[in-house]
């Protein structure tokens, strides 16, 4: 009787290997060829490439400006009219007036961001008609644009402020 071989472990089996590569290998490589092939046929080769983007001249075109008619035809402006401390120690507060009107959104944003609405008119028991706040606002840059008015105006805000804004008609 022959004896039993003993089974070899998975420590000192070792599969047949080969320097063939795998059909899927094979399929990557030569859809990576087409590819290549591809786009060299489509840009003619980077130097031919390279030569059209040396040679070429931009063309410059005038583009007209629109010209923006405000509300009521009037060019408007937006300043800082007065500040002072308070009332928040940790927040500002922003009031805005745009002369005469009622009803009008303003926009405040920052340079990535927007920050919120407001209407004219919105606080009638505190504020003129046509006056609005914004509360809350933590140190930095902002831009307060009413709508309809082609103008804006950007500020910087510290805590424990309130800055007072006017929007007024320039006079032409």
């Amino acid at each position: 009787m022959k004896p039993n071989p003993e089974p070899a472990t998975p420590h000192t089996q070792r599969p047949n290997r080969t320097n063939t590569p795998s059909p899927g290998t094979l399929l990557l490589l030569l859809g990576l060829a087409i590819l290549l092939a591809a786009g060299r046929a489509a840009w003619g080769g980077r130097a031919q490439a390279q030569d059209a983007l040396e040679t070429a001249t931009p063309t410059l075109t005038a583009t007209p400006t629109p010209t923006v008619t405000p509300i009521g035809g009037m060019l408007w402006r937006g300043e800082v009219v007065a500040r002072q401390e308070g009332p928040s120690a940790a927040t500002a507060l922003l009031r805005v007036k745009v002369e005469g009107l009622t009803g009008l959104p303003v926009d405040i944003v920052t340079f990535t961001d927007f920050i919120g609405q407001n209407v004219t008119g919105s606080k009638p028991d505190d504020l003129a008609p046509d006056e609005l706040e914004f509360a809350g606002l933590t140190s930095g840059r902002y831009t307060l644009i009413p709508h309809g008015l082609n103008a804006q105006l950007t500020l910087d805000l510290e805590k424990n402020t309130t800055v007072y804004v006017v929007f007024r008609p320039v006079p032409t």
